[in-house]
């Protein structure tokens, strides 16, 4: 489905497009560091995530609610037009 979605999105290179930056909420994802899987279930968040990405300097924020609002921000480095590596400098444990 985000091959497909890739392929009628109007936008061809995403890290020069400034509708990128914002703040967003995660709806799905499956990876399972965001997810937090291997913590005991009252450990794991418990609301919304949210993802703050500037393309300007190339960061990002990944930001957990309830209960713990935890934070963890990141660098992204271009691998092309369309993807970057995520690598994570900082993290806060609220």
């Amino acid at each position: 489905i985000a091959r497909k979605l890739e392929a009628v999105n109007d936008i061809k290179e995403p890290l020069k497009s400034n509708l990128l930056n914002g703040k967003w909420e995660l709806l799905y994802t499956t990876s399972q560091s965001l997810l937090q899987t291997k913590r005991p279930k009252f450990l794991r968040p418990n609301g919304k995530i949210y993802q703050a990405i500037n393309i300007d300097t190339l960061r990002a924020q990944n930001i957990e609610t309830w209960p713990f609002f935890n934070q963890a921000t990141a660098n992204l480095v271009p691998l092309n037009s369309k993807r970057v590596a995520v690598k994570f400098d900082y993290f806060r444990i609220a």
